[in-house]
């Protein structure tokens, strides 16, 4: 009954072994990023600085990646606060150069 209903779902056999055996290789490199890391930060030499700022990429990178943006951030929207500044400032002269001109 097990097989039938991952059948229905679409996972085979061979899509489980294939999914463990990703799993398996990511968890060895991350561990062995980890490692490196570890062992180039308690060393000193050329190939411990590599590492070390290779972490450091990598840790900034995944940061980036992974987070989201804030609507502050996209061009789009300072584009759109910029004009609404500007759409305010002509409102706010019009307004005073009418009561000026009404006095």
């Amino acid at each position: 009954q097990r097989a039938y209903a991952a059948e229905s779902l679409g996972v085979s056999d061979a899509r489980i072994a294939l999914a463990l055996l990703a799993l398996v290789l990511w968890l060895l490199f991350l561990f062995t990023f980890i490692f490196l890391a570890i062992q180039g930060w308690f060393s000193e030499g050329n190939f411990e600085s590599t590492v070390q700022s290779l972490f450091i990429c990598v840790s900034g990178g995944m940061t980036k990646a992974l987070r989201k943006k804030t609507s502050g951030e996209s061009s789009h929207s300072i584009n759109e606060l910029i004009n609404n500044i500007m759409n305010d400032d002509k409102a706010a002269a019009a307004s005073k150069a009418a009561t000026v001109a009404k006095k």
